[in-house]
């Protein structure tokens, strides 16, 4: 019995008393603890988000997060509608009972079971399902499914009206037009609320392409006879080419990965490797599947579905009353002393046929007078010319053939006259084989392997070969049938009967009709009623522009139905600019990463921050993403992000303005209401420690943001343990009174050239300027000219080595900063343009390159002798990773962060002075320090660059979604 404890009450009596909360909050766990082994959910409304995250933060080790779930309310709305709206959504959860917490908080841990059974037994019992619409093919559409659907409508006309939707021309089959209304799917969608359930019957092929569209629009119940839906998608793609149906299906089931390298002109690769199912998992009211292997599949690959939305109704089949053999063995042309193997189905790889054509030929029984080998169906393709080929060389005509397409009587004679059947099949895609009942139906001896739902038949119905067998099994197989009367008997009498007690159309129905009834008394309330109701609610009131607030609501409420677990990734500053380098280069490496792999059973997705008429919402990045990763023919809209509980945000970048706006109105509280976490990554606080190294008032609005960071997180993570125990301190300062405060993590950028690409200004053949035949040791700084970096510093440190005779050459590679800025606002950087653009030893022993591209810089690294880090402070130094990844000795700054990143291997010079003080002690302390670093690099004594530990982007990001997901903590 799913229960649905709705805690509304608890919320209001938390928001009026601040006292009880610990108490009120005790009581829950204690209630939730009792009922642990109970198919549980809590329900709350998203009007207390306060309470809504106090309630979740207290039940978060002991429930799973997807369990507790909110109701976002429509604002503006009457107190009548909100109240309608909530109960509205109460029914939408498909519970079997609802309780409120008030009715059950004291009711004592030993009395609870029977207190529930009592609660079940007097609660009103849902009307049973009349009417429903029967969407599918139907005969004379060429494809098993239609005679399937023409077979299982004789069972449930009797037990409902029931009304045919179709997108075929005629209905041949004479039960069915008389027992049943012809419906179009346009009436379906105009009609649904008519039906008390919708039945749509989907397999791999273009005659369900009609059907895919109406699953969103007519939600419903899918029998799913194929789990992979490539080819079908594939199918709408050729109707309408300006669609691309199958990439989109694809990104929606399986995400980036699935795409990323992958060629538009190749789709046979999607088709094969990918379900492309999403839209059934997420918008159907309940899957039927016809094997616990499919079930399985569903449950691989969405792994947070409501595991009581899949259901295993076996593939029937109608008991057939058999039809002459001799007559059928005669319409064949074939002797009465023939033996007559075989294979029903269209041919091709998957089917084996050039496997089983290889060990008949080499069995005891294709030598045996009058052996003959059919295979019943088309062979199209290169496939089907290879066959035909090797039939051409090894068998005549008369002995071995392939019949092409066969229609409905054909068919059923080679079931009639048949002696042998075998029915191989490989890389099972979650389909059954309705052909391999029709010869249990025939009582034809039957040959299977066991791959995916074949490996589920009844082991005495069946001759069951290894799934990956060899010839020599199948060999065995053949003959052993073929000689051993008894054993061919045994299975042709046990699979008949496996007909009649398991398959037959009367017992599928009946499940049917139990899924059916299920789904009617689980789902009273769909979304569009929701919707409808509460705007006609509010009309009737005399409030006509209530739509766009519910609509909002709405997608809230009912947009994030989790199938799979999302991480989604804000990048709104990344995403609005071209810059390529600092914390916007970090967040490209990341999310190229994050997308790129990911987690089994995560999705990630990319998300920006929009302001709409409806205030900030988060929107998806698709765009951007599928250009980052070089995905091209997706296409997709940047439609608004559509969350779940379970989910997770976390924020890459530092958007500034959006995010205080954002936090002010409610955007991060709702979805943590809601039971998404937020997760912010801290580069660093620099504006609020060292607040004279950026723009005059550079630290107002980075205060500003870090209050709302703080406002809005559940975690924070820092990019080093420096950084993360700086914003912890900073915030227990200045914000003590957050109740819960977020946890801190830390987790390390990482390092690829291939992974952050700069601005390709400079290619390696513009450094022709650059010294090579120079023995000088040559020291390399990389990073934007701007006063942190303190580019001043070394210029006075090479000014004074200079000048003692040292050869030494300096470059430096980084972009003018500020730029945007006035130059009374940029502090120091035009006098310090001004200097090196104008040094004596500019072009000599002084280079700046302004701008660079990959090649350009990895070409300086290898030049060069060293790298140089001099900032005052940093959040991470990524060059010190990148030049240890070269194998390139470090000199750095000795500051706290650059002995976090480096450890041994970089060689550190003191330096105390700050921007604007007196450094003249420092400076000749440096050069002194410098010195003796040259003695070591001359014997090569130097600090190892080796010994610092640092990770690939791949890595940074994989340690980055172990901190958000829970999977640990660092």
């Amino acid at each position: 019995m799913r229960l649905l404890i709705d805690a509304s009450g608890l919320q209001r009596e938390l928001a009026a008393s601040s006292e009880e909360q610990a108490s009120l909050l005790k009581a829950l766990d204690r209630l939730l603890h009792s009922l642990v082994d109970e198919d549980l959910r809590v329900a709350l409304r998203g009007d207390f988000p306060d309470e809504a995250i106090q309630i979740r933060k207290m039940v978060s080790h002991g429930i799973d997060a997807s369990k507790i779930v909110t109701c976002a309310m429509p604002e503006n709305v009457s107190p009548g509608t909100a109240d309608q709206w909530y109960r509205g959504f109460l029914g939408y959860l498909g519970a079997d009972l609802i309780v409120d917490f008030e009715t059950i908080r004291a009711v004592p841990p030993a009395d609870l079971s029977a207190k529930l059974i009592e609660l079940a037994e007097g609660r009103v019992q849902p009307a049973s399902a009349q009417k429903i619409a029967f969407v599918s093919p139907l005969p004379p559409s060429r494809t098993g499914i239609a005679d399937y659907s023409a077979e299982l409508l004789r069972e449930l006309c009797e037990r409902f009206s029931v009304e045919v939707v179709v997108d075929q021309d005629e209905v041949s089959d004479p039960f069915i037009r008389q027992h049943c209304q012809v419906r179009s799917a346009k009436w379906l969608v105009d009609n649904q609320h008519d039906y008390d359930s919708i039945i749509y019957h989907i397999g791999n092929s273009a005659f369900h392409a009609y059907q895919m569209p109406l699953i969103r629009r007519a939600p419903g119940i899918v029998v799913l006879h194929d789990f992979f839906l490539g080819d079908l998608q594939f199918a709408r793609q050729q109707a309408e080419p300006s669609i691309p149906f199958l990439w989109r299906s694809v990104y929606r089931s399986d995400g980036y990965p699935a795409l990323v390298g992958k060629s538009e002109n190749r789709p046979a690769e999607l088709i094969r490797d990918y379900p492309a199912n999403y839209d059934v998992a997420r918008y159907s009211r309940g899957v039927i599947v016809h094997s616990d292997f499919s079930r399985q599949l569903f449950k691989q690959q969405y792994p947070a579905i409501d595991r009581r939305k899949v259901h295993v109704i076996p593939h029937l089949r109608q008991p057939e009353v058999k039809r002459s053999r001799d007559e059928a063995r005669a319409r064949l042309g074939l002797s009465e002393g023939d033996f007559l193997t075989c294979t029903f189905g269209v041919v091709g790889p998957n089917k084996l046929a050039l496997e089983l054509l290889e060990a008949w030929q080499a069995s005891r029984l294709s030598a045996r007078p009058g052996s003959k080998l059919a295979f019943v169906g088309e062979a199209g393709g290169l496939y089907g010319e290879e066959l035909r080929k090797r039939i051409d060389i090894g068998a005549s005509p008369e002995s071995v053939w392939i019949t092409g397409w066969a229609e409905t009587e054909l068919f059923h004679d080679y079931l009639a006259a048949a002696d042998l059947a075998v029915q191989l099949r490989a890389n099972s895609r979650g389909e059954t084989s309705g052909t391999i009942l029709d010869c249990m139906n025939y009582s034809v001896p039957t040959i299977v392997n066991a791959n995916g739902s074949m490996s589920e038949l009844p082991s005495e119905c069946v001759y069951m070969l290894r799934d990956k067998f060899d010839n020599a099994e199948l060999v065995e197989a053949l003959d052993a049938i073929a000689m051993r009367p008894e054993l061919a008997r045994c299975l042709s009498e046990q699979g008949r009967q496996a007909i009649l007690e398991y398959y037959c159309p009367r017992l599928c129905a009946e499940k049917y009709a139990s899924v059916i009834a299920g789904s009617v008394a689980s789902g009273p309330s769909t979304p569009n009623e929701i919707v409808h109701n509460a705007i006609s609610s509010e009309k009737a009131q005399g409030d006509d522009n209530c739509a766009r607030e519910i609509f909002r609501a709405a997608a809230l409420t009912f947009g994030g139905t989790q199938i799979q677990r999302t991480v989604h990734v804000d990048v709104t500053a990344t995403a609005a600019t071209e810059l390529k380098t600092g914390i916007e280069r970090v967040a490209r490496a990341l999310l190229r990463e994050m997308a790129s792999y990911g987690r089994e059973g995560v999705r990630v997705e990319a998300v920006t921050l929009r302001k709409t008429a409806c205030g900030w919402r988060y929107c998806y990045a698709r765009r951007f993403t599928s250009e980052l990763l070089g995905i091209t023919g997706l296409d997709l809209d940047d439609s608004p992000m559509e969350p779940a509980a379970g989910d997770c945000l976390v924020a890459l970048d530092v958007a500034g303005q959006p995010v205080i706006e954002a936090e002010r109105q409610g955007v991060y509280k709702n979805l943590r209401a809601n039971g998404v976490q937020v997760t912010f990554l801290v580069h660093d606080i620099l504006p609020l420690m060292q607040p004279e190294v950026f723009p005059p008032d550079a630290g107002t609005g980075f205060k500003q943001w870090l209050n709302a960071v703080g406002g809005a997180a559940d975690q924070i993570i820092g990019v080093t343990k420096t950084v993360s125990d700086n914003v912890q301190s900073w915030m227990m300062r200045e914000t003590p009174g957050k109740n819960p405060p977020p946890e801190f993590f830390w987790s390390h950028h990482g390092a690829d050239f291939s992974a952050s690409p700069f601005d390709s200004e400079t290619r390696a053949s513009d450094l022709l300027q650059f010294p090579t035949e120079s023995s000088a040791p040559v020291f390399l700084m990389v990073g934007t000219i701007e006063p942190r970096k303190r580019y001043d510093l070394a210029l006075d440190l090479f000014d004074e080595l200079w000048h003692s005779g040292e050869d030494l050459i300096l470059v430096i590679v980084g972009k003018e900063g500020w730029q945007d800025q006035p130059d009374d606002k940029r502090r120091n950087i035009p006098s310090l343009v001004e200097r090196l653009r104008n040094h004596p030893q500019q072009g000599k022993r002084l280079f700046w390159f302004n701008g660079i591209g990959d090649q350009a810089l990895s070409e300086l690294y290898r030049r060069a002798s060293a790298l140089l880090a001099l900032s005052d402070d940093e959040g991470f130094g990524l060059p010190l990773i990148e030049a240890s990844q070269r194998e390139l000795p470090v000199i750095a700054r000795d500051i706290e962060v650059f002995r976090e990143v480096a450890g041994d291997g970089a060689w550190f010079l003191s330096c105390a002075s700050r921007l604007g003080e007196p450094a003249e002690a420092d400076i000749s302390e440096m050069a002194s320090q410098l010195q003796d670093w040259l003695v070591l690099y001359a014997r090569n004594e130097h600090p190892d660059p080796r010994a610092m530990r640092w990770k690939t982007w791949r890595e940074s990001a994989d340690c980055l979604m172990s901190i958000v997901l829970n999977e640990k903590k660092v």
